[in-house]
């Protein structure tokens, strides 16, 4: 009986040992704290995978309400919500076939209609300006099919549509090329993700934009990976890179000439950062996670890092950083989603200036205004707009961008804003009261937005919902559509009769072609 009293205090004792070892290994961050979370985040990313392809699986559409699940008002882009369509999708994504931005078979469209009905002319028959598409893997198979004998299932990073609304060039997407043609050190810019994960298979094209020649600048997305950041690339009209760089970057670059980029990124960092607004003191934190620290970076025409501006210290720096006092959000306090520099006529108001840098903060529902040369936080603009994205210098004191969650009482709540920092004013671009209710819509995650060359015109991102309008800035008219809508009847994967229908990629990125800069 003593034998066994003994053994099982002594097992006792080991197991609180073992157990108070282990918080303050957690607590302290010291080996082996960092190989254990990493297994933990793997297991739970690998968890997470399967819930969002069972959800994904199940869930319907929704007309009206939410931008996040990217269907057209319209009727267009109607899913097949059969169940025959939910398990092929269901299948299909178990396989990774696509990554987990949502693609689905179209109710209405025939597959052989795909190509006719990516673009609906509303005001004429014609575009004004060339328009950019973003792409991806097997995304525009009938202008980039797969190769012979290659593992790549083909697609095009993106398609030019010429002023006849024909293609008139497309950019084949290969995504092995880009991930060799790689010109920072990889110890650098480390990342997580499941077993099993690979670049070619869970890459997708965040954004694409013309420089001034013939070539693309492209920043990437990565699924199911940390950061989500997937770098970006110059690439040749043939697809084929002339530098990668796997980095951080994310979100939309300013391409302000041939040998300088502004390109959002960010530090993961574990280190708190400490705030004092006067007598108040405050430690940002992000608890056992990691925490994404924005920068606005400088490339040059080859790829190279010349500067890192750090938004988050300009932050702190500045007399206003008590927002961060009232509002950070957790392990992503500025969430910097574009960053664009003033240009020439820049004036009428306190703190700008031509050449400073405007940052759009959506988690501050804010932009700043950051000085050129000595990099300080001049200016913290507020107003009626809520998680804002793509905040675009327009003339003078006068920015545009796209507004998620704000209003005017009226319209809204996404649409497109002009705020004029010397008056104040806040104008609702559109809609307007004649904008029909299936060109109304609400996203309260993304969007972005490029300006015609004549200054009268805007192409806006409805990113998830698969579709871009073009807008006139006189009057907010819609003058034409753009859909993700793809023929994939070559692909072996898919089946009868899904063969025969269309299939609809809810996530589209456009920009002007020889967009104004």
């Amino acid at each position: 009986m003593f034998n066994r009293l003994s053994f099982i205090l002594f097992v006792t004792a080991l197991a609180l040992s073992i157990f108070f070892a282990g918080m303050w290994v957690w607590e302290s961050r010291v080996f082996p704290y960092h190989l254990v979370r990493s297994a933990h985040k793997t297991l739970r990313v690998a968890l997470e995978m399967r819930s969002l392809i069972a959800l994904e699986a199940e869930r319907a559409p929704v007309a009206t309400t939410e931008g996040v699940l990217g269907f057209d008002p319209g009727g267009l882009l109607e899913c097949d919500q059969s169940e025959a369509a939910r398990e092929l999708r269901n299948k299909l994504r178990k396989r990774r076939f696509f990554n987990r931005r949502q693609i689905c078979p179209a109710a209405r469209v025939a597959s052989h209609e795909a190509s006719a009905k990516r673009i609906e002319f509303i005001a004429a028959d014609r575009l004004d300006d060339p328009v950019l598409i973003g792409g991806g893997s097997r995304l525009f198979l009938e202008h980039c099919p797969p190769l012979p004998r290659s593992v790549l299932p083909g697609g095009c990073l993106a398609v030019e549509y010429s002023r006849a609304g024909e293609v008139s060039r497309a950019t084949p997407f290969r995504p092995q090329a880009i991930e060799a043609a790689n010109i920072v050190s990889e110890q650098d810019y480390p990342s997580e993700h499941p077993p099993g994960w690979v670049f070619w298979k869970n890459v997708s094209v965040n954004s694409v934009s013309p420089y001034p020649g013939e070539d693309l600048l492209v920043t990437f997305r990565l699924s199911y990976a940390f950061p989500y950041g997937g770098g970006m690339a110059r690439v040749a009209p043939d697809g084929h890179p002339r530098w990668f760089r796997k980095d951080y970057s994310h979100h939309l670059p300013h391409i302000i000439d041939d040998n300088l980029i502004l390109v959002p990124g960010f530090r993961v960092e574990r280190e708190n950062r400490a705030l004092q607004v006067g007598q108040l003191k405050k430690a940002l934190a992000c608890g056992h996670e990691r925490w994404l620290v924005d920068t606005v970076n400088l490339i040059d025409g080859e790829g190279r890092l010349l500067e890192e501006i750090d938004i988050l210290g300009a932050l702190l720096e500045s007399p206003y950083n008590g927002i961060l006092y009232l509002q950070p959000v957790e392990c992503d306090p500025t969430h910097l989603n574009f960053a664009h520099q003033l240009g020439a006529d820049a004036s009428g108001a306190d703190g700008i200036a031509p050449g400073d840098i405007v940052a759009s903060l959506r988690n501050l529902n804010a932009f700043a205004i950051i000085d050129r040369t000595s990099r300080r936080l001049k200016r913290l603009a507020r107003g009626g707009f809520i998680r804002q994205h793509t905040v675009r210098h327009f003339e003078k004191a006068r920015f545009l961008m796209f507004d998620n969650l704000g209003s005017d009482g009226v319209h809204g709540p996404s649409r497109l804003l002009m705020v004029d920092l010397a008056t104040g004013k806040e104008t609702t671009l559109f809609p307007r009261d004649h904008t029909p209710a299936h060109l109304r819509w609400v996203t309260h995650v993304t969007g972005s937005l490029t300006v015609s060359p004549d200054r009268r015109r805007v192409l806006f991102n409805e990113t998830r919902a698969g579709r871009a309008l073009e807008v006139r800035l006189s009057d907010g008219r819609v003058l034409n559509i753009f859909r993700q809508l793809h023929d994939l009847s070559s692909v072996e994967a898919i089946p009868d009769p899904f063969r025969q229908r269309a299939w609809v990629r809810h996530r589209l990125i456009s920009s002007y072609a020889n967009r104004w800069r």
